[in-house]
């Protein structure tokens, strides 16, 4: 029983220092820029070494691919689902309770607007990642 629970703990402790790693590095991503980030950096403020992140997302653009899916994944139910968007109403009112709706999520997201910024100026293979996903 008690190597159950051991194991439990694990798996939320390796969930947790995952998370922390994509959010921290999505905060790099946006503040720095893809080619200024390191896994050194991402490891100094998650507070492990830079060896487990490359174990864990392999190379930089996979782990930039993890973090941008990660940013859209957990703030796609404020899209996905909303009455705004299944009514398929086109008024005065809907238009403005849309665009209201996008401005807050922005500001609630300035990580996503960086990164969606920075790669859309230089044509990467990163914004062309972000479009056919």
């Amino acid at each position: 029983m008690k190597n159950q629970r051991e194991n439990t703990k694990e798996v939320t402790t390796k969930d947790v220092l995952k998370r922390q790693m994509l959010t921290e590095s999505l905060q790099l991503f946006s503040l720095k820029g893809f080619d200024s980030v390191t896994f050194r950096d991402i490891g100094e403020k998650c507070g492990c070494r830079h060896s487990l992140i490359n174990y864990y997302f392999g190379n930089k653009f996979d782990l930039w691919k993890s973090a941008v899916s990660f940013a859209f994944k957990s703030c796609s139910s404020d899209f996905v689902g909303n009455e705004l968007f299944d009514k398929g109403l086109v008024n005065h009112n809907t238009l403005k309770a849309l665009i209201e709706n996008f401005v807050y999520f922005c500001a609630e997201r300035p990580q996503i607007q960086r990164i969606m910024v920075l790669e859309s100026i230089h044509q990467t293979e990163r914004f062309e990642w972000i479009i056919d996903n």
